[in-house]
């Protein structure tokens, strides 16, 4: 046989490798796109109340306004946080606490009930401590809506001649804070006095931005005691 016929006879089935591996390419590319459709078509979905515009800070929600603001949008339940609102209701006669982004996922913990607590907080964050953190059991007593002062309790070693007493140092922490939630170790929303008693762990507020690291800082060196205003 020729050169010319044997490099014929190659090109020939460099081509036929080509094509059947393109075929196979695609063949693969059509499997993956029909398994990746059966599990988005089998995925759980949600429908949950996303901002369909910028909800200034102090923005009061109500049933006049809220479609200026909101839209029902079902989206695919392994995103959506735990507490997102899926209901007007819940948001409704509230104020923003802050600025909120076209296409966030809104909750419930970024509105509140009395725009003072907003007024009197140049940038609010929530925050939390535990049951752990308090000196007294307040499960069933503190609730969601409440306004507490609270007061860090510090051990201070105390000379007295030869010896060290330790005494316990009470001093006033932060006033007239909003307690926004109560919720068990899980972060479940817990709600009426009898539930909270037995399974309230976690408890949440709003104090200013510039309060944050010396909260974290309190709560990690010391216990606190609460008061209900």
């Amino acid at each position: 046989m020729s050169d010319t016929g044997e490099k014929k006879k190659k090109k020939g089935g460099s081509a036929g490798y080509i094509l059947v591996g393109l075929i196979l390419a695609v063949i693969v590319y059509i499997a993956l796109v029909a398994i990746e459709k059966n599990i988005l078509e089998h995925q759980d979905t949600k429908e949950v109340l996303v901002a369909t515009a910028i909800i200034p800070k102090g923005t009061l929600v109500s049933n006049d306004n809220w479609e200026q603001y909101f839209k029902l949008k079902e989206m695919y339940s392994d995103i959506v946080p735990e507490n997102s609102a899926v209901d007007i209701t819940t948001l409704s006669d509230k104020y923003a606490l802050f600025d909120i982004e076209p296409n966030t996922i809104v909750s419930p913990s970024m509105f509140i009930e009395d725009d003072s607590v907003k007024l009197g907080l140049e940038d609010p964050v929530l925050v939390s401590f535990t049951a752990a953190n308090l000196t007294d059991n307040v499960a069933g007593i503190i609730r969601a809506g409440d306004y507490i002062d609270i007061y860090s309790i510090k051990s201070v070693a105390v000379s007295e001649g030869i010896s060290t007493k330790v005494q316990k140092e009470i001093a006033p922490y932060l006033e007239n804070v909003y307690v926004e939630g109560v919720y068990t170790a899980a972060g479940v929303p817990v709600s009426g006095q009898e539930e909270q008693a037995t399974v309230a762990s976690v408890y949440t507020i709003y104090i200013d931005r510039s309060n944050v690291k010396d909260f974290f800082e309190t709560i990690e060196t010391s216990t606190i005691k609460v008061g209900l205003r």
